[in-house]
């Protein structure tokens, strides 16, 4: 099968091995999706502080001088938007160990945030030896007290058995938490388990419906497998139009897959007159991030 007639669906936050057999049945497309390319940083949810909407740098510093001093007064939401700051290179020079300092005495005060990123600092050994069981440890305790980034980190622990056993039925436990507080990473996550039938009964209809509540936040890697279900008719009436501003959507945030399937669709002249140009263009962009194929 030649490259112009392939389509592939975004699987960034699983390894599912089994979906090139699964979708591959597909006249003139094959599915490529059976690996991670992304790191940690997309796959997990953290947590940013609602305080912080300031784009100039004069608002920054003042907001950095503000939280260092109610930080340095004991106040845990101060110290887990200190550490942010810290976390991000925000108004202040990235710095993983000082992000790690403020964000663990917010935790130690139980403040939920501060124990999400905290989690994450360790799962990716940012600042801190890599730790999955303290990751675990500190996704749980944000968790139980209904953290919904936290919730989600936690269901693809277990989903990918990482610090903890693969245990299906736990991360759709915590997946479903996430997704009524309407977290779009858990609706996407918990959206895939029914497509697939993985740990519930296989429930299209419910798949697609998350799906497109996760996309309609903007959540990318809905957006291409919601623009593959279109742009193949599965669940819903085919509509390539749909698939292309679906596909669009994505890779305009910088999601690779669609990227690439954006660019087929201008090579093939579907939807959009042929460009190969601009089918040049995002399969360049989607190399670029380690699309292996375009």
């Amino acid at each position: 099968m030649t490259k112009s007639t392939k389509i592939f669906l975004n699987l960034s936050w699983s390894d599912i091995v089994f979906m090139v057999v699964v979708f591959s049945t597909i006249a003139g497309f094959t599915i490529a999706g059976n690996k991670i390319v992304n790191d940690f940083k997309r796959n997990f949810s953290e947590v940013s502080p609602p305080d912080l909407d300031a784009n100039e740098t004069e608002d920054k510093m003042k907001a950095l001088k503000l939280f260092e001093r109610a930080a340095e007064q004991g106040d845990a939401d101060a110290q887990f938007s200190l550490g942010w700051m810290y976390d991000k290179g925000e108004g202040v020079p990235e710095d993983d160990r000082e992000a790690k300092k403020w964000y663990e005495q917010a935790a130690e005060q139980g403040n939920a945030d501060a124990q999400t990123n905290l989690g994450l600092l360790y799962h990716k050994g940012e600042g801190v030896p890599g730790d999955r069981k303290k990751a675990l440890e500190l996704f749980e305790r944000a968790a139980v007290q209904g953290q919904a980034d936290a919730q989600y980190n936690l269901g693809l622990l277990y989903y990918k058995g990482e610090g903890v056993p693969e245990n299906r039925m736990k991360a759709l436990e915590w997946f479903e938490r996430a997704a009524e507080q309407g977290n779009a990473d858990a609706q996407f996550g918990l959206g895939w388990m029914y497509n697939k039938g993985e740990g519930v009964p296989e429930d299209r209809k419910k798949a697609l419906e998350l799906f497109e509540q996760a996309a309609e936040q903007g959540n990318a890697d809905a957006q291409t497998n919601l623009g593959l279900l279109y742009y193949k008719g599965e669940g819903v009436p085919q509509d390539r139009k749909k698939a292309f501003e679906l596909f669009e959507r994505a890779a305009m945030q910088g999601n690779a897959d669609a990227q690439y399937n954006l660019g087929l669709l201008y090579q093939k002249g579907e939807v959009v007159p042929e460009d190969s140009k601009k089918a040049s263009e995002w399969f360049k962009l989607a190399a670029e991030q380690g699309q292996t194929d375009a």
